[in-house]
């Protein structure tokens, strides 16, 4: 700990405000990345739930299918 609080003593002014930049620009990359992330996925499920609400018209479609009755015969008569 004392190795790097003298490190930093011993730095100039504008060299530790370089450091502290590069650190806030690797900060505001990340929550822009994060940000970005999240309004895409938002967007795949926003978009997903307007076409689900978009195919439902209120109306279902059944179709019968009626199959002829056979009859079987016993012992292979």
């Amino acid at each position: 700990m004392q190795i790097a609080e003298s490190y930093i003593a011993e730095m100039e002014t504008s060299e530790l405000l370089e450091g502290m930049q590069l650190q806030q620009k690797i900060l505001l990359i990340a929550l822009i990345a994060a940000a970005l992330l999240f309004a895409i996925r938002f967007g795949f499920r926003a978009a997903a739930y307007w076409d689900f609400h978009k195919n439902m018209n209120g109306y279902a479609v059944v179709e019968v299918t009626e199959i002829e009755r056979t009859v079987i015969d016993e012992g292979g008569k």
